[in-house]
């Protein structure tokens, strides 16, 4: 059997809450895992970036949905734990296979694939 010739894996967690870690004056070294106490969202340092600059990698876990109101698509604003339009329409797709779209939309929002040559 090989022998494993990997290295070690180290990493860090930290924990604080957002304006601690905004307050932070020095770039988040590589591999830490940022968590907001108070906001739930999990940023990951990258070695060279202040804390601000680090884009969220986890956050509430919800999928984005489609609005009963504006039928634009939302998402889950962990921080004010409120459901956000973000004025994007969805885009649904007519199957190469000839499938319909399971619920009615204008005709701006479906692209039909066409027909598989046979």
């Amino acid at each position: 059997m090989a022998r494993n010739k990997g290295g070690v894996y180290v990493y860090q967690q930290l924990e604080k809450t957002l304006a601690e870690w905004l307050a932070e004056t020095k770039p988040i070294p590589a591999k830490v895992l940022c968590w907001e106490s108070d906001t739930g969202i999990i940023r990951m340092g990258d070695g060279k970036s202040m804390y601000k600059d680090l884009p969220p990698r986890l956050s509430s876990g919800l999928s984005p949905r489609i609005s009963e109101t504006t039928g634009c698509w939302e998402t889950f604003n962990i921080a004010t734990k409120q459901w956000e339009d973000t004025g994007v329409n969805p885009t649904i797709g007519i199957g190469i296979d000839g499938g319909k779209p399971s619920t009615v939309f204008t005709a701006g929002q479906i692209l039909n694939f066409g027909k598989i040559a046979e």
